[in-house]
């Protein structure tokens, strides 16, 4: 398969076709007009001769200088079956392309048309330290028959990104489009090479309306050499055990959902493993495990320490976040985070070399409703907790489980009662009257010339603020 140019923005459908060409690259040279935002294809040809220069002809004809930019897909006897750009217009007859295709008569081609077969376009996207591919994946449902994999690396400048849309580019607000792994023993989506970004997808283990006894064992997997992933604004649902696991370093997970995991084997929402060092999580909403077996919300086993900020845990069978790893892999940082209604503990520290490395830090959490204590460590370790605000409230074993070293740098809030509008139904907002939590948060001062400040603005606990704001939001209209 030839290689494709950086610039190269693709469209995938489904209602296109596997053998489009289903690119553009508008950097090229005389680009004329885009044909991949179409179903067909601009031009369909059967009897394309090549003698293994780069530049094909056709008794057929019917080339423009307008195809010039476009990809085309070649296939047939003695041709290399791939995606191939027109590079520049000769005649009616004969265009150049960006690679030889091999030597052969009578070969098919595809000029534009939006592809169909969103495996096949990830195995052909490329970067560069200029550019980097854009799939652009239209509203609708893609059932896989094998797991999807990403091809080749993206560049850090420049990530390969997988971004779904409704109707016109670029209008996606939330996960519109669908990839059913339609009961594959496999990621359905599996990131194994560095610098991949996926927007506004969302990953079904099967058709949640199907209920067959089979899953797609994961949603996204991304592998430990696959630094620099992205996934932003993604949804998992209904999967066999993990919702979104990564091993890869630096890997970023913002703004998205997992809920129906384990549906086969006790798993996590999402899964941070020891070689994802460096790797955030922000603003996830985890929710509502399958109820049969014990599934954990957040588990992170960083060798350095990763990150959680702004996250839920809500209605997991197992633990809300889960702290595991041998050295400076037991000390991790929640800020913001919700641990609420879980079937254990809110917070847990697993198995660690000793409790002087293996700690967490808890700003402006809270744990309100589980079935377990607040905060709680494995019971060969005692475990440290620094709390620099926390919030707790009706956690059947108690807020801190008793062994461990505790540390409040900001006194704990023990909450009279649930602080939340309906956390039952999802909404994690502050009642108005949970005083206890609202401008109660850290930092409330600075030090500034060896006094403290006295500026306002303290923020709540919790993953919700009060949405009362002297200032406007200027996002709010993007749905950020």
């Amino acid at each position: 398969m030839s290689t494709i140019h950086s610039a190269t923005a693709w469209e995938v459908r489904t209602t296109g076709a596997a053998d489009n060409g289903g690119g553009f690259n508008a950097e090229r040279a005389g680009a004329g007009t885009d044909y991949s935002q179409q179903d067909a294809p601009q031009l369909s040809l059967a009897d394309l001769c090549c003698d293994g220069e780069p530049w094909v002809t056709s008794e057929t004809g019917g080339f423009t200088a307008a195809m010039v930019g476009n990809v085309a897909y070649i296939t047939g006897s003695g041709a290399v079956d791939g995606f191939y750009e027109i590079v520049s217009f000769v005649s009616g007859n004969e265009v150049h392309l960006n690679h030889p295709p091999g030597m052969f008569v009578n070969a098919q081609m595809k000029v534009g048309g939006a592809q169909s077969d969103l495996g096949r376009v990830l195995a052909a996207a490329r970067a560069d330290a200029s550019y980097g591919n854009v799939i652009h994946v239209r509203q609708g449902t893609y059932v896989l028959t094998t797991g999807l994999e990403t091809g080749n690396d993206g560049h850090y400048l420049h990530p390969i990104v997988v971004r779904g849309y409704g109707s016109t580019r670029g209008d996606a607000v939330v996960p519109c489009v669908v990839i059913d792994g339609n009961d594959g023993d496999y990621n359905v989506v599996a990131i194994t090479r560095t610098f991949w970004r996926f927007e506004y997808i969302e990953v079904w283990g099967r058709d949640p309306s199907a209920g067959a006894p089979t899953y797609a064992k994961h949603g996204f997997g991304i592998g430990n050499t696959s630094a620099g992933a992205e996934l932003w604004r993604c949804r998992v649902r209904n999967v066999g055990k993990q919702g979104i696991w990564t091993a890869g370093p630096n890997t970023l997970i913002a703004g998205c959902e997992v809920s129906g995991w384990g549906q086969v084997q006790s798993g996590t929402g999402i899964r941070l493993l020891s070689s994802a060092s460096g790797s955030l999580v922000v603003a996830c909403n985890v929710h509502d495990s399958n109820q049969d077996r014990a599934n954990d919300g957040y588990y992170t086993a960083c060798d350095c320490p990763a990150g959680f900020d702004y996250c839920l845990a809500c209605n997991c069978t197992g633990k809300g976040f889960v702290i595991d790893g041998d050295g400076v892999g037991g000390r991790q940082h929640f800020r913001h985070c919700v641990a609420c209604g879980g079937g254990e503990d809110g917070f847990y520290l697993g198995e660690g070399t000793g409790a002087e490395d293996h700690s967490l830090v808890l700003q402006n959490c809270l744990a309100v409703g589980n079935a377990g204590h607040g905060v709680s460590a494995h019971a060969a370790y005692k475990g440290r907790v620094i709390l620099l605000g926390a919030g707790f409230q009706g956690n059947t074993s108690g807020e801190i489980e008793g062994t461990m070293t505790v540390e409040e740098r900001v006194a704990r809030v023990s909450l009279s009662a649930d602080p939340f509008v309906d956390a039952a139904a999802g909404d994690f907002r502050l009642k108005a009257a949970a005083t206890q939590c609202l401008g109660t948060g850290v930092p409330g001062a600075f030090l500034s010339g060896g006094q403290l400040t006295s500026w306002s603005g303290h923020p709540d606990l919790g993953a919700v603020h009060q949405p009362v704001r002297p200032v406007s939001n200027p996002f709010a209209a993007a749905g950020v």
